[in-house]
């Protein structure tokens, strides 16, 4: 499991994967695959014999090397469910199968009627270890070699980016000049007018938009009915 990049508990992908189970084969890690290929190979053994013979050549040796069309000859003649594409491409090496690529079914499994299970080797025995070598050390050592570094991947953000810059302060020109009592009228003047112009900013961005919605000709005629500019100016 540390082999191939994998961060989460080894025993819950085991229990995951055969629960109770002591042993762990292709059947628990791909069902829909070891099934086609438990169906491949018994319409092979009930049209052909035996299994090695359908790849039989001339000679009756299993020499025979198929690609992908003489696989679905093969598949159609023998009855083998579809889809036979994706069993080619489980089986297939340098896109050719032969008895090579399937012999495995054969050697690794024992094949008894409706329960098929794969056949265990026994236990390597450990070396004996001689006297005149030190014993092993335990530990992973100061250079933690036998870590394996996790796999970083970006998160998905929720929040979108502002598309309008935000309102700020301008900057302080005065900034270098102190408060004192001469100044402090001025220097107050100077920071409402010319430094904290949010708040006018904001004034204009409305009255802009509700001239777009409104000309302003439009504006007088609703609001000020004619004969109204006359009498005010008389």
């Amino acid at each position: 499991v540390g082999a191939t990049g994998y961060s989460g508990s080894p025993s819950n992908l085991w229990i995951a994967l055969v629960g109770e189970e002591n042993t762990l084969s292709l059947r628990e890690l791909d069902p829909d695959g070891f099934s086609q290929l438990v169906a491949f190979r018994h319409c092979c053994v009930g049209y052909f014999s035996s299994f090695d013979q359908t790849f039989a050549d001339d000679d009756a040796e299993p020499r025979n090397r198929l690609n992908l069309e003489e696989f679905q000859q093969l598949c159609r003649k023998v009855g083998c469910p579809k889809p036979w594409d994706y069993l080619f491409q489980q089986l297939a090496v340098h896109d050719l199968v032969g008895w090579s690529e399937v012999r495995f079914m054969e050697e690794q499994w024992d094949w008894e009627e409706d329960n098929e299970r794969p056949v265990r080797q026994p236990p390597k025995t450990p070396s004996p270890v001689s006297a005149a070598f030190p014993p092993r050390s335990f530990g992973q050592g100061h250079l933690k070699s036998a870590m394996r570094p996790r796999r970083v991947t970006l998160g998905k953000s929720n929040s979108l980016p502002a598309l309008t810059k935000p309102l700020r302060a301008n900057w302080n020109d005065r900034h270098h000049i102190w408060d004192h009592k001469g100044n402090k009228d001025e220097q107050v003047l100077h920071l409402m007018c010319y430094v904290n112009c949010q708040e006018q900013e904001r004034v204009k961005k409305r009255v802009a938009q509700k001239m777009r919605q409104t000309p302003t000709l439009q504006w007088l005629e609703e609001n000020f009915p004619a004969g109204d500019f006359e009498s005010d100016e008389e």
